[in-house]
């Protein structure tokens, strides 16, 4: 495989200014969503025009910003794995571990990472 062999799009997303990537191997439909941050229509409208399906879900770390996006991806494509390091799994469900709480929008979400 070579670079030019990979796509990689990134989305600068919310007044936060997270970074979302699209990853993708050319001349294929799958793509992988790396950390789908707050507000993934952006996201989500270019995977879709792309005619993509994401095959995974990866998060760096379980902060808000990296995470909230998740329940709007499950939504389109419910077969896609959320993969998240052992140690920030928790903060998926818990708006004190992932922060959102002390931003006055306790986000919590019921999907399970692999």
């Amino acid at each position: 495989m070579k670079y030019s062999d990979v796509a990689l799009q990134t989305f600068v997303l919310s007044e936060i200014q997270e970074n979302c990537y699209v990853l993708s191997l050319c001349g294929r439909n799958d793509c992988v969503v790396i950390d789908p941050g707050i507000d993934p229509f952006k996201v989500v409208d270019s995977i879709k025009s792309a005619g993509r399906t994401p095959s995974a879900i990866l998060v760096t770390h379980g902060h808000f910003d990296h995470i909230c996006g998740i329940p709007a991806i499950k939504a389109i494509w419910n077969d896609a794995p959320i993969y998240i390091g052992e140690k920030d799994r928790s903060k998926l469900a818990n708006p004190l571990e992932n922060l959102s709480f002390g931003f006055g929008s306790p986000f919590k979400t019921a999907e399970s990472a692999v």
